[in-house]
């Protein structure tokens, strides 16, 4: 009988979420989200754009900093949080620094994780805000997190200025998906799967796969099953 070899599921939940090449971005040093030598990518602008998948590596926090208020506007990308990311306040009530997520798929998708090691708190700073947003398809932008909380969201989830993993924030819109982060096991995993393919000749099955990122990770474990289930 034709054994059937499947991956564990660890590895099936961190693959790309949009399903085309990903550029890793990756912290390798605390520092603000606009300064070039907090990350390190491979021959591309050092600040996260689009189509990105960012890490902050547990032990590493990066900041969003602006006195005046900035927005750093990004397109089909996935944060995964491992560390710690900061959003400061500037000065003024009506000013916010802001990271903004737009996604084009209609497909749901984990645009933001934070890892059981990872949170997202608020920083020094003004009296103004630092929002974390999710543009919902090109439709209704949400506020997934602000360091002056949420309205109506309960506590322990994102009624600021402190969430702590593992949760996650999806690009549905509501009432699908609420418009802060969700507890659960969604969040971000340490290894994260570009291409996984099966190749069957005879009774034999060569697996091959391409990672985007290994954190603190140690092996891989494949299982069989004989009667086509996994285990």
């Amino acid at each position: 009988m034709t054994k059937i070899y499947s991956i564990l599921a660890l590895l099936v939940l961190a693959s790309t979420s949009f399903g085309q090449a990903r550029r890793l971005v990756k912290a390798s040093s605390s520092g603000n989200w606009d300064v070039a030598g907090t990350w390190t990518t491979t021959g591309l602008p050092a600040t996260p754009l689009n189509n990105d998948s960012i890490v902050i590596p547990a032990g590493i926090t990066v900041t969003v900093a602006g006195t005046n208020g900035v927005n750093f506007a990004l397109s089909n990308s996935i944060i995964d949080i491992f560390g710690t990311l900061v959003f400061n306040t500037p000065n003024g009530t009506t000013k916010k620094n802001d990271i903004s997520i737009s996604t084009t798929t209609t497909a749901p998708v984990y645009v933001v994780r934070i890892a059981s090691t990872g949170s997202i708190i608020a920083g020094s700073g003004g009296n103004g805000s630092g929002n974390l947003n999710v543009l919902v398809n090109g439709g209704t932008s949400q506020i997934k997190y602000s360091t002056a909380g949420v309205a109506g969201v309960p506590v322990g989830q994102s009624a600021g200025p402190t969430i702590v993993g593992p949760a996650f924030a999806q690009n549905t819109a509501l009432p699908t998906n609420p418009a802060y982060f969700t507890t659960g096991s969604a969040a971000a995993l340490p290894v994260s799967i570009s291409l996984f393919k099966a190749a069957l000749a005879g009774n034999s099955v060569t697996l091959n796969w391409t990672s985007l990122q290994e954190i603190n990770s140690s092996a891989y474990i494949v299982e069989k099953s004989d009667n086509v289930t996994s285990n």
